[in-house]
């Protein structure tokens, strides 16, 4: 496994002919990387300065959001405005799988209001009620599926292609929520605060 660092969640973008360009917290000066998680038994908990993200379906429901802000601009590290999106993968990392096999299903969804690293649960912008699929805090439709389990230290990969063509046509920029939907696979992910291989694995239980 490399260092927390390394493990923080990534967006890399392919663009014009030949073009990529890739997003990761730290990594070239870069620091628009927001992320954090939300769970109904702490409502007003904020998780924004953790090392860990959680996922997790049934009656301890976990979200994880995510979003990098400042994709395009004129910066040497920014994605030209106007160019032509070929594709754009969110790379995340498995920092701890708990009951993993159990062929869990993860959809990842295109955020529709504005939140930041802080937000809990019961923010307003949710409706005190966590995140809803409903077609106006996030789309119902999974932009991306993960269908299989997951173990330790795995790294997935999140097809987020038309999220970013939305956003290089002007549509705004609220990330995506990751949601479990069936299944039973508590997911722990390495975060954009993650420094060390030691301090992104949790204790057991």
């Amino acid at each position: 496994a490399g260092t927390g660092s390394d493990l923080r969640p990534r967006l890399t973008i392919a663009f014009d002919t030949k073009e990529h360009a890739s997003f990761q917290q730290g990594e070239r000066g870069y620091l628009g990387a927001v992320d954090t998680w939300i769970e109904p038994a702490n409502r007003s908990a904020n998780h924004g300065g953790e090392t860990d993200l959680h996922c997790l379906n049934t009656s301890f429901e976990e979200q994880t959001l995510v979003r990098f802000t400042d994709l395009f601009g004129t910066e040497i590290r920014n994605i030209p405005i106007g160019a032509t999106i070929h594709s754009a993968r969110l790379i995340l990392t498995s920092s701890q799988a708990l009951f993993a096999g159990s062929g869990a299903e993860h959809g990842l969804h295109r955020m529709l209001v504005p939140w930041q690293s802080n937000v809990s649960w019961d923010a307003p912008e949710f409706g005190g009620n966590g995140v809803q699929l409903d077609g106006a805090e996030a789309s119902p439709t999974a932009e991306s599926r993960l269908l299989v389990g997951i173990g330790d230290d795995a790294t997935v990969g999140f097809d987020v292609t038309e999220s970013v063509r939305a956003w290089s046509r002007g549509a705004e920029n609220h990330g995506w929520v990751l949601v479990q939907g069936v299944g039973d696979d508590r997911w722990f992910l390495s975060s954009s605060e993650s420094i060390t291989q030691e301090t992104r694995n949790p204790v057991k239980n």
